[in-house]
């Protein structure tokens, strides 16, 4: 009874749901971003087992292949425009400071977390230090879109972090895919083996599927059941849905004649897919509210030291160009702040896929959220001083 109440919850959620996110993002701008995520992960909370009790641990598995689409979907959404081919189309600069931007924030988180769980959590394993390096790659295109927005138009910096950033939340994707690789129970190469063999096989059955297809219907059908389907076997194997979709996504990229339709199809639901995201994080809330007041302080710890680490990290990468290449890049450094939708959406694939550690989910779930309003609001800050520079 409770999954179908569960599934009421989430329709009715997105019923109401995607017509506000339009609403913002057309009138209000996406600066409300922010605010309405906030709003769908405290609905999730409210339904969750620590509220109403209605996302229990039984429903949460009986709609495991919704939870595990959504995640494959963004997977897929993430890759799908990455076409290896632009990349020698462009300075090579801006793929080798990607780079170093993303390594940077990875040992930065990684070994100041590693420290941090030897010597003040010791009651968490040091591995999922990596995790969290691994959770500091992925970048966010929301304040190109703010920058684009306000001028009007678009400049050579703009283009040049726009690759950066787009660079970085694949690598985020893949970085992850292979950090958690390590840290289920399961052998990570047979892991890393499954996924590959799935998320390669699933982007050419793709490429099959939709070059007869010529009707919208078709290839919507085509794309979304096979995405639906890998997911599903994924999960059947222990692996990530959204780690094996992101390899799809590449594969389609690069190899299909129809990948810009594909691309469109997948667009089509973004507003609906990242409401339903931001919910089941919410509604993956755990805890109980007798030890809440030591989880909030405790997250809140963690939360500042990850976004504090991961910027430093970022900041030490602009040093490195500075010395390597005689270019001020701090600019880029400031504005790579970290994908909300996608950090909920790895969190959420974590608790699936390796979740055994209840209490370090809980503290991890809710630290990330700190850190999310956190970034936001120091986003906000460089985003109105790359503008003025800009200007």
């Amino acid at each position: 009874m409770k999954s179908f109440l569960a599934i009421f919850v989430l329709a009715f959620v997105l019923l109401f749901g995607v017509p506000l996110v339009r609403f913002s993002r057309s009138k209000i701008g996406f600066e409300a971003v922010p605010f309405y995520s906030i709003l769908f992960v405290l609905i999730g909370i409210l339904f969750s087992q620590s509220g109403l009790n209605v996302f229990t641990d039984t429903v949460l598995t009986q709609i495991f292949p919704l939870i595990g689409f959504s995640l494959g979907w963004l997977g897929f959404l993430m890759t799908i425009d990455f076409d290896i081919h632009l990349i020698r189309k462009v300075d090579s600069r801006d793929v080798v400071y990607s780079l170093i931007f993303s390594a940077g924030a990875f040992l930065f988180v990684g070994v100041g977390f590693l420290f941090a769980f030897r010597t003040f959590f010791r009651q968490f394993s040091p591995s999922m230090a990596w995790l969290l390096a691994s959770l500091s790659v992925t970048t966010s295109p929301i304040l190109l879109r703010l920058l684009i927005k306000k001028r009007r138009k678009r400049s050579l910096i703009i283009e040049r972090l726009s690759l950066i950033t787009v660079l970085g939340g694949i690598l985020g994707i893949f970085v992850y895919g292979i950090v958690v690789s390590f840290l289920t129970e399961n052998l990570w190469w047979r892991n890393l083996l499954f996924s590959l063999i799935v998320g390669i096989g699933s982007g050419f059955f793709i490429n099959l599927m939709v070059v007869g297809a010529r009707k919208h219907n078709e290839m919507l059908l085509f794309v979304y059941g096979i995405i639906f389907l890998s997911s599903g076997l994924a999960g059947l194997l222990d692996i990530s849905p959204l780690f094996v979709n992101a390899i799809a996504g590449m594969v389609v990229a690069n190899s299909s004649v129809k990948r810009s339709r594909v691309a469109a199809i997948l667009y089509e639901a973004e507003q609906l897919i990242i409401v339903l995201i931001y919910v089941i994080f919410g509604a993956l809330w755990t805890p109980h509210f007798e030890g809440l007041s030591g989880l909030l302080w405790m997250a809140l710890v963690m939360g500042i030291l990850y976004a504090v680490l991961r910027y430093s990290g970022k900041l030490l990468g602009a040093l490195v160009i500075k010395k390597l290449y005689k270019e001020n890049v701090m600019l880029f450094a400031n504005n790579l702040v970290c994908q909300i939708s996608v950090l909920l959406s790895l969190l959420i694939d974590f608790r699936l896929v390796a979740g055994t550690n209840r209490e370090f989910v809980n503290l991890l779930f809710l630290g990330m959220f700190f850190t999310v309003v956190l970034s936001m609001v120091v986003a906000s800050y460089f985003m109105n001083v790359a503008f003025k520079k800009l200007a």
